[in-house]
């Protein structure tokens, strides 16, 4: 199972590569360096969001 999931892996991995390089090729280098900057944004506001609902679970506890 192992290495027969291992090259689907790959292959996903390698056709997403593909995509983002043909992006950058397309975009303009600073609109890439944008891009990941604000999907860590995203990333971290959803993160911080989920912390802060935990944390006030926590404290609204016993």
């Amino acid at each position: 199972l192992t290495p027969k999931h291992n090259p689907t892996f790959v292959e996903t991995n390698d056709e997403t590569l593909n995509h983002r390089t043909l992006k950058k090729t397309d975009s303009n280098e600073c609109i890439i360096d944008s891009s990941p900057q604000q999907i860590h944004s995203a990333a971290r506001t959803s993160n911080d969001k989920e912390h802060r609902l935990s944390t006030t679970i926590q404290n609204k506890g016993p």
